[in-house]
């Protein structure tokens, strides 16, 4: 197994939303490859959102976040880029679990964490990425449904926004 051809394979199918279940083997064999790479397990957490496994997603990509950290840590360089699509990730899965005030969050870091000029950078999440959270997080403010990343066959069901619960 060569875990880094794995992962990008595992993350194009992912990015796509094509061929998931193999996907999901790859993000696997990656990740049991190399477990401490915050890399592999974004991509691992970014499958099962598209497989509709929310739940298990927001797993994978809680541990992707302390992993980019530890990485960081540990002096292996600067993982901001890594944290900011991983809290878009989450800010994602959260939605999808109706735990708006969460994805938020997550979308705010995430916008502190992106690059201002992604200009050279040839990862999808990358690109536009503060134009795409702006997006969601205007979205949230006017209490329309966010433009989260679509998972094939499941229905996007809007949450209702926790001050909406409590009135």
């Amino acid at each position: 197994t060569h875990a880094p051809t794995a992962n990008d394979l595992a993350y194009h199918f992912a990015v796509a939303g094509v061929e998931l279940d193999e996907a999901l083997r790859l993000a696997t064999m990656a990740t049991a490859a190399e477990p401490g790479n915050s890399a592999y397990v974004d991509t691992l957490g970014w499958v099962y959102y598209k497989l509709g496994r929310f739940d298990e997603a927001m797993a994978e990509l809680s541990r992707a976040l302390a992993l980019a950290r530890q990485e960081e840590r540990r002096g292996a360089g600067d993982r901001s880029e890594t944290r900011a699509v991983v809290n878009d990730h989450r800010g994602d899965a959260n939605y999808r679990l109706g735990r708006v005030d969460d994805a938020r969050r997550a979308w705010e870091r995430a916008l502190r964490l992106a690059p201002d000029d992604p200009a050279g950078v040839f990862d999808p999440d990358l690109m536009n990425l503060k134009e795409r959270v702006r997006g969601k997080l205007a979205a949230l403010a006017a209490g329309e449904p966010a433009a989260v990343s679509e998972t094939p066959g499941v229905e996007i069901i809007v949450p209702v926004p926790e001050e909406a619960v409590a009135e």
